[in-house]
């Protein structure tokens, strides 16, 4: 069935847990009248439409979950009446147009899940003003533009997917300055330019930066990384050379699967796992000055 309209009528409520059920129509505009509203939970229904702009009303609300519908149209530029807002959760759904910019005025907002869906164009600049943030999830869509280098300024990032969109242009190097970011997946995107060495400030447990166009040889400076690393994956680029020793000589070299996650890059590139491996045309020594 269908969530009434009458739900509007309950204007004392606080919380309101509808997950996992069989709703399906629409959201009904009456929501907003719950101004006392703290948690909405509609997560895995079958809920359709748009989200209605009244849902801005909701000035108490702490969390927003309305991920796995089949919601569409654009996220209403009505969210910044949130003002309590810890985390919002709209991921799975068919959600399009941009990330409304007025959400880098929700000064308390924590968590942003929006993967999978169609949003596109780019991140908000107006995002890099939330310190509060700590976990942004927009895998799965059609996000283009750089990433953005004030992402460094996030210091309380600790997870961050951006996988499977459009991004192109180069991995800024203030992402080194994420030192508490567990979780970095830019794979599948048009990322060129270098990995940065930066990158070895970090020590995450998961990185992947497969299937993009990143060139150059693999920094050094990623083995002072790598002692905390569970996933690493590189796979699918342009680079070449000899992986740094430091590395091949990690205890978790094995664990990595490098035959399948690291090693293989596009045609015409080679990684190298030993010295001994690369052709002699490629090592030649350097010619001593007289």
């Amino acid at each position: 069935g269908s969530i009434p309209s009458s739900i509007g009528n309950l204007v004392n409520l606080k919380e309101l847990q509808l997950k996992k059920n069989q709703l399906s129509g629409e959201i009904p505009f009456s929501i907003g009248n719950l101004k006392k509203l703290v948690y909405l939970n509609l997560y895995g229904n079958q809920l359709s439409g748009e989200i209605p702009s009244s849902i801005g009303n909701l000035k108490n609300l702490y969390e927003l979950n309305l991920s796995n519908n089949q919601l569409s149209g654009e996220i209403p530029s009505s969210i910044e009446g949130m003002k309590s807002l810890y985390a919002l959760t709209l991921s799975h759904n068919h959600l399009s147009g941009e990330i409304p910019s007025l959400i880098g005025n929700l000064s308390s907002l924590a968590v942003i899940r929006l993967s999978n869906n169609q949003l596109s164009g780019e991140i908000p600049s107006s995002i890099g003003n939330l310190s509060a943030l700590f976990k942004l999830y927009l895998s799965n869509n059609q996000l283009s533009g750089e990433i953005p280098s004030w992402i460094g300024n996030i210091r309380r990032f600790q997870v961050l997917y951006l996988s499977n969109n459009q991004f192109s242009g180069e991995i800024p190097s203030s992402i080194g300055n994420l030192e508490l970011l567990h979780i970095l997946d830019l794979s599948n995107n048009q990322l060129s330019g270098i990995i940065p060495p930066s990158i070895g400030n970090l020590t995450m447990d998961t990185l992947c930066l497969q299937n993009n166009n990143l060139e150059g040889s693999i920094p050094e400076e990623l083995a002072k990384a790598s002692s905390a690393l569970k996933v690493l994956r590189l796979f699918g680029n342009r680079l070449q050379g000899l992986v740094p020793k430091k590395l091949t000589s990690s205890p978790k070299w094995s664990t990595w699967k490098p035959s399948i996650n690291i090693l293989p890059q596009q045609p015409g590139y080679v990684l190298y796992k030993d010295e001994k491996d690369v052709p002699n045309s490629t090592m030649q020594p350097a010619v001593k000055r007289r």
